[in-house]
């Protein structure tokens, strides 16, 4: 019974749970790798979500799943612990979305790992580079 193969992997600020199994994404950065996020300042807390697409759920069954973000020299920036999670038999996609608050330490390339029962499942990296004046709006 294995996990669903991640297929993509979204970045945005926020997502919000709409009725009818929708989910509304905030603040799109785009699909990783291919996103590049200006920070106003590091050190300052930053809000991402995640939101991890899968083809069918197959079989389901019983996993323990945990997510983190590493930095460039492997050192963690968010781990979660990891947590028991039941999939149900589907032949619909699995949209996972994790989101964070957390404080980057520097620019760079950061990656995010998804590992299901110890082990590593997916992982994708993004950017994230010093904002300038004409990246922000307001």
């Amino acid at each position: 019974m294995p996990f669903p193969q991640i297929r993509h992997c979204l970045i945005c600020e926020a997502t919000r749970p709409e009725p009818f199994g929708k989910m509304s994404l905030l603040g799109f950065y785009g699909v990783a790798p291919d996103v590049q996020i200006a920070v106003r300042a590091f050190g300052q807390p930053l809000q991402l979500a995640f939101v991890l697409v899968s083809g069918p759920s197959g079989e389901g069954g019983h996993y323990l799943v945990q997510f983190r973000v590493v930095d460039e020299a492997g050192a963690p920036v968010v781990q979660a612990p990891a947590s028991p999670s039941d999939l149900a038999p589907s032949e619909k996609r699995l949209n996972l979305a994790i989101q964070v608050l957390t404080t980057f330490p520097h620019p760079g390339r950061y990656t995010m790992q998804l590992l299901v029962d110890g082990e590593p499942h997916y992982e994708t990296d993004f950017e994230l580079r010093e904002g300038q004046a004409g990246d922000f709006v307001g």
